[in-house]
């Protein structure tokens, strides 16, 4: 039987993290807050920068206990008692990552090109946000180094084997956070082409 984990985070009391209901298969889960984070993570100062750590990093520290790692953002509630073992199945399927299509943007360029005219037009959220991002460095970035990648994937839902394949993908991630923005469905999408990882 493999060994899952379900993690969320929620630092800063950014969203309002709801539970997932009873499931159907044994799982352990983690939800980190600024109390009870793995790593002081001192010289992260930015919250959503934290959270991007344990997201991306979470084979850091919860390493060899368990196979499967399923991460859910703050704000996705669970309400099917079957998503854990769906997630489970599909990986065992043979694939490296179970992830979700973005539903309203097809790559990374358009993604990255509706965060900037929002920005451009002031809307507040986004402003907030990614407005001293280098987002056109980071498309410029990805373009030059695998252009033109087809379908764009939301990161707000994946699951993933605990392996060092998988794991190399996770690290060069969150390099790229810390080398471009914090939008990190971009480089998500990025590294799961770079590192040819096969998904569903």
């Amino acid at each position: 039987m493999k060994k899952i984990a379900l993690i969320t985070v929620n630092i800063g009391g950014f969203d309002d993290v709801v539970k997932p209901i009873t499931q159907s298969v044994d799982y352990d889960y983690y939800c980190f807050t600024e109390n009870n984070l793995p790593f002081p993570l001192v010289n992260l100062c930015d919250d959503r920068m934290r959270a991007r750590y344990i997201k991306t990093q979470i084979h850091d520290y919860l390493s060899s206990e368990y196979d499967i790692f399923i991460w859910i953002d703050g704000r996705v509630e669970i309400t099917s008692k079957d998503f854990v073992k769906s997630y489970v199945e599909l990986l065992l399927s043979g694939v490296d990552i179970i992830t979700t299509l973005h539903p309203d943007r097809n790559d990374i360029n358009g993604e990255i090109d509706f965060i900037l005219e929002a920005i451009k037009n002031d809307k507040s959220y986004l402003v907030e946000r990614y407005r001293d991002q280098p987002l056109l460095e980071e498309k410029k970035y990805i373009e030059k180094n695998i252009p033109g990648i087809p379908m764009f994937f939301a990161s707000g839902i994946f699951a993933i084997w605990n392996n060092e394949k998988t794991n190399k993908m996770c690290n060069d991630w969150w390099s790229d956070c810390l080398k471009f923005s914090s939008l990190d469905q971009a480089t998500f999408r990025y590294n799961i082409q770079k590192h040819n990882l096969k998904f569903i």
